[in-house]
């Protein structure tokens, strides 16, 4: 079995700036729940909840620096 686990934030937390608080906070739960080998079988998307059926979009700046913030995160909480 495979795993899309899919995070985000609303458009209030991007603005205030806490955007990896809360998808650090909505992976934390899979660190306690699955085995070091269960990773294999999980993709993490990110998906801002405030571009979900808005018409708004992440530019690719913002794409990106939270794809880097979510692999630092699962570097030191998963692979360390």
């Amino acid at each position: 079995l495979k795993v899309m686990f899919a995070i985000g934030e609303k458009k209030e937390e991007r603005e205030s700036g806490v955007t990896m608080k809360v998808c650090a906070k909505q992976l934390a739960p899979l660190v306690k729940l699955l085995e070091p080998k269960d990773w294999a079988n999980v993709a993490i998307a990110y998906e801002p909840v405030w571009a979900i059926g808005t018409g708004l979009t992440a530019t690719p700046e913002m794409a990106q620096e939270t794809h880097a913030d979510i692999r630092k995160w699962i570097k030191e909480n998963v692979s360390e």
